[in-house]
């Protein structure tokens, strides 16, 4: 799931940059909004949610005597 989500971030608006130039966020057009401001938020939040779910796969996969 996650490397779909990136794909879509990385490569759609790049491969539509010219389609979505009509379509505007806070004034920019939409590629460049999503090129300096909503792909570095998606990659961030993808590394959090990654790193915060495999922390729960550990802590599922320890046994119950290990020490940390």
């Amino acid at each position: 799931m996650l490397l779909a989500i990136w794909f879509l971030v990385t490569f759609v608006p790049a491969l539509f940059a010219r389609d979505l130039t009509g379509f505007s966020v806070f004034g920019w057009p939409f590629p460049f909004w999503m090129a300096a401001f909503g792909a570095p938020l998606i990659y961030l939040f993808m590394i959090w949610y990654y790193a915060w779910r495999m922390d729960h796969l550990d802590e599922e996969a320890r046994s119950p005597g290990q020490d940390e």
